[in-house]
């Protein structure tokens, strides 16, 4: 996470500093932090912040997650969908070929019935 810096200072993480991210959206350093813990360096805004640690909750680590490994978790979804949406697709798509060929058949046979009993007439 080469782009994490410090919105007040500029400085980027390293052993020893702790930083902070706020319900507005800004990373700061403790130093900048502790100016005002109560309100954003940056925006000026009334805010709280959460310390950044290996162990954030996941709706706060994806924006900290390699877009590339967004990306290919991504994709995995997209195919894992389209693999299903194809699927019930060419169910259908059976059906309805299943469905159009009794629709003929059932025209065939009532025609051959009519056709017979039209013949059983005559007979008689």
């Amino acid at each position: 996470m080469d782009w994490v810096h410090c919105n007040g200072c500029y400085v980027q993480p390293g052993p020893g500093r702790s930083f902070f991210l706020t319900n507005c959206g800004h990373i700061f350093c403790q130093l900048c932090r502790d100016k005002d813990p109560n309100v954003c360096v940056l925006c000026k805004n009334p805010c709280n912040a959460i310390q950044l640690t290996s162990q954030l909750r996941p709706e706060i680590e994806r924006y900290f997650t390699d877009p590339v490994e967004l990306a290919k978790r991504f994709v995995q979804v997209l195919e894992f969908q389209k693999g299903h949406r194809q699927k019930l697709v060419d169910y259908k798509a059976k059906y309805i070929l299943d469905v159009e060929t009794l629709k003929a058949t059932i025209a065939e046979l009532q025609r051959e019935n009519h056709l017979l009993k039209e013949e059983n007439a005559k007979l008689k």
